[in-house]
């Protein structure tokens, strides 16, 4: 299952599985009974970023969106762990998931984020568990050098005054 939306710049999304699973959503799925189909220019759009990340379009900017994602990711990933925060989800991963678990805490790191000309993506209750609550962060490609150490510096400025670093491996590396 993936969506649309962040990769390719449109809506939607799709579900790859056996036949038989496909079939079964189809009659089964509420969503699928009251849904529409793309709208032409969606799907233009999704078949278009396939294009040049596959280098159909006879250039290698696809190739070196994705080396350039990968690389912002990973930036970002280190110098978040570095200044002590859990990350979840696969290194590779350009959306990296910061956990809060308190509530009040996220939201308060979210309004000094944005005083700040940071703009963050929190993730709360009813859409994570009670205590699951965390920054979602999209990296992309078009994200520079600069982008993601000016995130850096806010967070690590103002995480420290909501205390939301609880990686305890780099506060405490005695413990290790």
């Amino acid at each position: 299952m993936g969506t649309f939306t962040k990769s390719f710049g449109s809506i939607g999304g799709y579900i790859a599985a056996d036949q038989s699973v496909i079939d079964y959503l189809r009659c089964h799925s509420s969503i699928a009974l009251h849904c529409d189909t793309l709208a032409p220019p969606c799907a233009q759009q999704i078949l278009s970023v396939l294009e040049v990340l596959e280098g159909q379009d006879g250039t290698d900017l696809g190739m070196k969106r994705i080396a350039q994602l990968k690389e912002n990711s990973r930036f970002l990933r280190d110098g978040l762990e570095k200044l002590g925060f859990i990350i979840l989800g696969d290194n590779t991963s350009p959306v990296v998931p910061v956990m809060c678990y308190n509530s009040g805490k996220m939201l308060s790191l979210s309004r000094k984020c944005l005083e700040r000309g940071l703009a963050i993506v929190v993730v709360g209750y009813p859409a994570t568990s009670l205590l699951e609550n965390r920054i979602r962060f999209c990296v992309s490609a078009a994200h520079t050098r600069e982008d993601l150490q000016f995130t850096l510096d806010v967070l690590e400025e103002l995480c420290s005054e909501v205390y939301l670093q609880y990686n305890h491996k780099r506060r405490f590396p005695f413990l290790l």
